[in-house]
């Protein structure tokens, strides 16, 4: 293929030590780019699998626009594969290049994984869809175009292509799910290998960030390996904090589904997710608050009932703090689960009380240990600053929870009201450079109605300081020189 062999220009050989000019790389990338687009519009025709045993090797290409061009190219085909074929050829693509490489590839290789449908499939609703699109007329287009013979046959046609529609349904659900099986499989395998023989390696991080994403998927008789694994990884430090949440973040994950059945203890990762939480702050790890808010939603929610009060009290207490040092979003989302605490009874409430003679000890933030900070001792005194930020709503949800308003919300719009702290973080999201609520533009013309009877009073106040000291002649005229120059400034400003 012609495309193929301008591409290759990109892929250098060993001992080659040929020097190309930018105009020959930028034709590769352009021809690159050719492949990707036809593999994105045809991706079940003949010589698709031929493609992608092509473009995989440029995932791990030294250039970075080249690298991107492949994983937008794969991420568009995962997403509008549904099949599931093409997406388990690449998949075991990936794999064999992984391997052959000894995990010595780049991060793009295994984080375009997180782009796979494995959690968001819905095959149900992909067959309503497909039965739907054949329906080209309507019932009532179809009576008035149709004489009584036609109308006859055609609704016995309906019902045989009906039949045949369904059972071709049935067959494709039955392929899509065991293909979509089989990706997991490999999938899995790569995450489990890089675990095993490479956990030094720089695609450490994506492969937790998977493991961190389908957890769910994860077969229950790994369960306990992975989670002994994942415990050694943290507590040899050679972790990043987004690594080190990503490993919790699988552990609850897991322990949230099938592994509930499981006897682990996961005190250990309450302590890792408790010592994290203050790497996080508004400059380069403010991304990672999301993962926080994730795990905290299935911590503090949905097994708020394995937690002990001292525990639940000091993650309440950190949180709060953590709201000061986030960007508005961030705040929004930490004080949402801090309501929702407060919402549920657990007692939370003892920490809006400053009386600090109801806990026992001090209150120590910097103790690695949850259970034994003494939180109850302390108060949310975050509050108070929190309700003199500058967003609007962080301030309305600051005082809400101060009052302990939890039946009514208070100046808080219903559709904002209703979000969880996810989509709250997602909703004022900075990063696009807009701000929610809209900032009313100033009114020029009422500040100048304003500043002019202001200008105005203050001139009559000066004429009748100066009436009133008309007997000392030095004051009367020193006023009147000011009052003056006052009056000549303010009619060059109307003219």
């Amino acid at each position: 293929m012609r495309l193929e062999k301008l591409a290759k220009v990109l892929h250098k050989k060993k001992g080659d030590t040929r020097v190309r000019s930018e105009q020959v790389i930028r034709l590769g990338e352009l021809s690159l780019g050719c492949v990707c687009e036809l593999l994105v519009n045809h991706p079940y025709f003949n010589y698709s699998r031929n493609i992608v045993q092509m473009l995989t090797p440029y995932l791990d290409h030294p250039r970075e626009s080249v690298r991107a061009a492949v994983a937008g190219c794969y991420t568009n085909v995962f997403k509008e594969d549904k099949r599931g074929e093409i997406t388990l050829d690449i998949v075991r693509r990936i794999n064999h290049l992984v391997k052959s490489r000894s995990h010595t590839v780049h991060q793009e290789v295994i984080s375009v994984l997180l782009t796979l449908r494995i959690k968001d499939v819905n095959l149900d609703k992909e067959k309503e869809a497909e039965i739907k699109q054949k329906k080209f007329m309507t019932h009532k287009q179809k009576l008035l175009a149709m004489s009584k013979r036609e109308r006859k046959r055609s609704k016995k046609l309906e019902e045989l292509e009906k039949e045949l529609l369904e059972t071709k349904a049935e067959e494709n659900k039955e392929t899509k799910q065991k293909n979509l099986t089989e990706v997991m499989k490999v999938v899995f395998t790569i995450y489990f290998r890089i675990l095993k023989k490479a956990p030094s390696s720089k695609v450490l991080s994506a492969a937790l960030e998977g493991l961190a994403k389908f957890a769910h998927c994860i077969n229950l008789d790994f369960f306990a390996d992975l989670v002994s694994v994942l415990d050694g990884l943290m507590e040899e430090g050679s972790l990043r904090s987004r690594e080190k949440l990503h490993c919790v973040q699988t552990v609850f994950a897991i322990l949230s589904g099938q592994g509930e059945v499981l006897n682990i203890d996961p005190s250990r990762f309450y302590t890792h997710l408790y010592n994290n939480m203050f790497y996080i702050h508004a400059g380069k790890t403010h991304d990672d608050a999301r993962i926080v808010l994730r795990i905290l939603e299935v911590v503090l929610i949905q097994r708020r009932k394995k937690m002990t009060q001292q525990r639940l009290l000091a993650f309440t207490k950190r949180l709060s703090i953590l709201a000061t040092h986030l960007l508005h979003n961030g705040a929004m989302g930490a004080l949402s689960v801090v309501r929702r605490v407060m919402q549920l009874g657990m007692g939370a409430d003892v920490l809006l009380d400053v009386d600090s003679s109801l806990g026992q000890g001090i209150y120590n933030p910097e103790l690695e240990e949850p259970e034994h900070c003494n939180a109850a001792s302390s108060a949310l005194w975050e509050l108070t600053l929190l309700q003199r930020h500058y967003h609007p709503s962080v301030r309305m949800l600051a005082q809400q929870i101060a009052t302990n308003d939890n039946n009514k919300i208070t100046h808080m719009p219903p559709e904002i009201a209703k979000l969880d702290s996810l989509q709250l973080f997602e909703h004022f999201d900075p990063s696009l450079v807009v701000f929610k609520p809209a900032i009313p533009p100033p009114q020029k013309n009422i500040s100048g109605v304003v500043k002019a009877k202001e200008d105005s009073s203050f001139i009559q106040e000066l004429e009748k300081s100066v009436s009133e000291t008309s007997t000392q002649p030095s004051l009367s005229s020193l006023h009147s020189e000011v009052l003056r120059n006052i009056k000549e400034s303010s009619k060059r400003k109307e003219t």
